[in-house]
């Protein structure tokens, strides 16, 4: 998800806190192999997904952030069981149009990679309130985090807001462990086995060539198609959507698609001159993801194909990804140099080592 977002502007100074950490509650990952991935469901990560899901704090881009029928089931299961409106279905009004209208709030959408594998209290706690020394029970990582967190969130406003939504996630907690929506069975699905087999074999060298050898992915139902990535050199993590019902071939093709975000930024660097503005930078970045995964997988794994599109849309797999996405002709007459860009950062494409085109004009 948006990878130029996690590099600039308000979560630049999270990023740099995350490098530096060390240790923390997740297993080192070193000298990995090409499948060393890790597929697992995050106590934190769902608990704050659902209550961002339930909140609506839905970003400016084409592609969801999370699942609106998934905030729909959960309140509908409440009132099928009689029971009344939370505390954050109380104040989701008004906790969406803080965070709307804020830009320093993008950073929520990030928060569970930087605390991933963190114990649900004690990252609450740090919530509430928010302070550098967040004292409690946090360790020295999440310590760092919420510090470098606090260099973001500054204004007393700002952090009582942020403060009200831990504060309801808290009794939210029963809500998700009663909610209908499940997650995906990684046993029964085989989700793992058929990562192993894609990173292992067809997508080894992509991976080996981004540094991605291994790393994390959470899964977790609130999410849209939309999902996280946050690069690290101690391994990168992922966040995906995945409910009991979603296919495994497109919870893959939803890893891939994220793993892409370091080529893209590549390739689209040259061109990020076209555009007037960040907003419209991240919505080309992020087609140009959902372009990048589709052509790894018709390269080295077209069975996942049919699920990706199913997934992504259709227009995934046409070089036309701009224009038949609806972007203005300004924009879609850079889709044959981007497709092309992308293409030789993937691979694809003889002499692909030969340096990006610079765009001749608007």
């Amino acid at each position: 998800m948006r990878f130029e977002r996690v590099l600039s502007g308000v979560a630049a100074v999270l990023t740099a806190g995350m490098v530096c950490a060390a240790g923390g509650w997740g297993t080192p990952l070193q000298a990995q192999q090409a499948s060393d991935w890790r597929f697992r469901s995050d106590p934190f990560a769902e608990l704050w997904y659902h209550g961002m899901a339930v909140v609506g704090f839905a970003g400016f881009g084409r592609v969801p952030l999370y699942d609106a029928s998934y905030a729909w089931s959960v309140a509908s299961d409440r009132r099928s069981q009689g029971i009344e409106p939370t505390t954050l279905e109380r104040e989701r009004g008004s906790l969406q149009a803080v965070f709307t209208r804020d830009p320093a709030f993008e950073v929520l959408h990030f928060v569970p990679l930087y605390l991933a594998d963190a114990p649900v209290d004690v990252a609450l706690d740090a919530f509430d309130p928010l302070s550098v020394n967040s004292g409690g029970r946090a360790d020295g990582r999440i310590a760092r985090e919420v510090g470098a967190l606090a260099e973001v969130i500054r204004e007393p406003a700002q952090r009582e807001a942020l403060a009200r939504f831990a504060r309801a996630l808290r009794e939210e907690r029963d809500v998700l462990a009663s909610a209908r929506t499940r997650g995906i069975d990684l046993e029964e699905s085989g989700l793992e086995q058929l990562w192993r087999d894609v990173a292992a074999g067809p997508l080894a060298d992509f991976l080996r060539r981004e540094r991605l050898e291994g790393g994390w992915v959470t899964l977790t139902p609130a999410l849209g198609p939309e999902g996280r990535f946050l690069e690290r050199p101690s391994g990168s993590v992922v966040a995906v959507s995945a409910s009991a019902d979603t296919d495994p071939r497109a919870v893959v093709g939803a890893v891939v698609r994220e793993l892409c975000y370091p080529p893209v930024r590549r390739a689209l660097g040259p061109y990020e001159s076209w555009f007037e503005n960040r907003e419209t930078v991240s919505d080309v970045s992020d087609q140009a993801a959902t372009r990048c995964g589709a052509l790894l997988l018709e390269a080295h794994e077209p069975d996942l194909l049919s699920a990706y599109r199913d997934r992504f849309g259709d227009t995934t797999s046409d070089a036309a990804f701009l224009s038949a996405a609806g972007f203005a002709p300004g924009v879609a007459a850079l889709e044959q140099q981007l497709d092309e860009a992308l293409r030789r950062e993937l691979k694809l494409n003889p002499g692909s080592d030969r340096a990006s085109p610079r765009p001749a004009g608007r």
